[in-house]
């Protein structure tokens, strides 16, 4: 069972930070999503306020990616076994792969999380 728990963290986090990695670089590429008069290049919105048109493919994708990645989490965590396993990851971390690994996918769900609030989901 273990098995299946590394591997499934290891696909979902990977597959939902890529998804992320690339939907951020997609995102900023596409600068008339944000710029609500329908894309002055020399006019910025101030504030991050994306368009309908753009709205109805990044914020599906977004939504799977925190998706993903919050399945991976739960993967880990129920691949430590413990409650206090996973606190001591957070509380006293070392140089592991593992510490590692849980610091980059909580960052990730928290940008996934924070972009599915900015795109409407």
């Amino acid at each position: 069972m273990h098995h299946t728990l590394i591997i499934s963290y290891l696909f979902l986090g990977g597959a939902g930070a890529g998804a992320l990695a690339v939907l951020s670089v997609l995102d900023m590429l596409s600068w008339q999503a944000t710029v609500p008069g329908g894309g002055n290049a020399t006019v910025r919105s101030a504030f991050y306020s994306p368009q309908a048109g753009y709205r109805d493919f990044f914020a599906p994708c977004y939504l799977i990616s925190f998706i993903s990645l919050a399945l991976g989490t739960l993967c880990l965590l129920f691949d430590l076994g413990r409650a206090d396993r996973a606190l001591f990851l957070f509380l006293r971390p070392t140089l592991t792969y593992v510490s590692v690994g849980t610091y980059a996918l909580t960052l990730c769900l928290l940008t996934a999380f924070v972009l599915c609030l900015i795109w409407g989901v």
